[in-house]
């Protein structure tokens, strides 16, 4: 008899008729009364097809003449003597258990599934722009640990799957696992499944669009997290890095941009005789636009060159292009900073603007009205 335990493990509890001694009793009850699982059950009875030997003659020469062996539907064959044909008895009690119980559990999943589709979650509003989805960009996923179906646009699910897979805290990429938008629980292995192959067809059905190339990846890495970062951890590293210190608004931009424009001038120093007085206008952002996207993209090419050890820049080689970037760099900032400064003291120098007439008149019809 065959009872399914969790875990998709099984156990098979035969009273066998064993001979007069005891390591055929001992032998059974450790081969046939253990949990397995389907893979464990498949390989010991592949080992009962094996033939036995023993040590001592005796018994050797009892398993060399086995009984006679009469096959029946309702007992097991003598495993001790006939162990090829009692695995292929017992391999096919466990098939026949396993084709019932997946069969059970269809049915339920049947009956579940017509319970959650009386309670759908997000047809009302979108969980992103609480608006009203069109029956052609829903998403239906089922969730068994709330016993809900959730409905979702199919752009916001994937904009959710792609923010997760490329998740960022500094300028480091931490990707996690994709989670429902309305629990911020991560979805199981089969929801996620299920999940990528929507996205699939309704992102091509609907806009002729593939998916992010981070899902396409986190797909191709069977889904999972560390095989994917493995794969695509240095792109991952390189946009974060890129998106981090080309946002003045992100958290922490100010103390890890300013720590490494403190480092690229300990750098340039001995090249260069510079001090960290340009650091204030960079930070300030009171440069123009040009010199600030190259600052921010030379910081950028220090950062991934001391902690990915890579020169992303397409003009940039080797460390010693990154000086000279860096040297003309500093020249064109102190050139804007100076020409800056001359023209705020010509402002200064300037005379007050008149309206007609010498500036002696315009004092003496004053005094004349304060006379009078």
């Amino acid at each position: 008899m065959l009872f399914t335990l969790p875990a998709h493990k099984c156990a098979i509890r035969i009273l066998v008729d064993p001979p007069d001694y005891a390591p055929a009793e001992n032998w059974v009850h450790r081969m046939l009364s253990v949990p397995r699982t389907l893979t464990e059950w498949h390989r010991t009875l592949e080992d009962m097809h094996r033939p036995i030997f023993s040590a001592n003659p005796v018994l050797q020469s009892v398993l060399q003449i086995p009984p006679a062996y009469t096959p029946s539907t309702n007992t097991v064959p003598d495993i001790w003597h006939h162990r090829a044909e009692a695995a292929d008895q017992l391999e096919g009690w466990l098939t026949q258990n396993q084709a019932v119980r997946f069969q059970m559990r269809r049915l339920f999943r049947a009956w579940a599934q017509r319970r959650m589709d009386k309670r759908v979650i997000g047809e009302e509003g979108d969980v992103g722009t609480l608006e009203p989805v069109l029956p052609r960009d829903r998403v239906y996923i089922y969730d068994w640990s709330t016993r809900s179906k959730y409905c979702f646009h199919v752009s916001t699910l994937h904009r959710h799957t792609v923010a997760a897979l490329r998740f960022q805290h500094m300028a480091l990429s931490y990707p996690q696992s994709p989670k429902n938008p309305f629990t911020n629980i991560p979805w199981t292995l089969g929801q996620i499944i299920q999940l990528v192959d929507l996205l699939h067809a309704k992102l091509w059905d609907t806009g002729r669009r593939s998916m992010d190339n981070a899902v396409q990846i986190f797909q191709r890495s069977e889904y999972n997290l560390q095989k994917y970062r493995q794969v695509y951890g240095y792109q991952l590293d390189r946009d974060c890095a890129r998106r981090f210190f080309m946002d003045s608004t992100s958290d922490y931009w100010e103390d890890i941009y300013g720590e490494m424009l403190n480092e690229i001038v300990g750098v340039i120093r001995p090249v260069r005789r510079v001090t960290g007085s340009l650091n204030p206008h960079i930070l300030s952002r009171s440069l123009s636009k040009e010199l600030l996207e190259a600052w921010d993209r030379l910081v950028y090419a220090y950062w991934c060159y001391a902690n990915l050890s890579r020169m992303v820049l397409p003009n940039i080689c080797s460390i010693y292009d990154l000086l000279d970037e860096t040297k003309g760099l500093y020249r064109r900032t102190e050139e804007f900073l100076l020409e800056q400064r001359t023209l705020r003291q010509r402002k200064k120098v300037l005379p007050r603007a008149r309206v007609g007439g010498h500036p002696r008149d315009a004092r003496t019809s004053d005094t004349e009205s304060e006379r009078t």
